[in-house]
């Protein structure tokens, strides 16, 4: 065994961030605009440009 043993209690908390709220919602509306320009809608190339 190599590793010394470690505190357990002891572990990394990353600081809070908005970007995977932000992906989030940038992958559903890219997903409703695929989705909408495989269907033939008007609007959803745009959406899935804006997403």
């Amino acid at each position: 065994m190599a590793q010394t043993p470690t505190d357990a209690n002891v572990y990394f908390v990353p600081a809070q961030s908005k970007w995977p709220f932000v992906g989030s919602i940038a992958m559903m509306v890219t997903m409703v605009g695929v989705a909408s320009w495989l269907n033939d809608a008007s609007w959803g190339r745009w959406t899935f440009y804006i997403g």
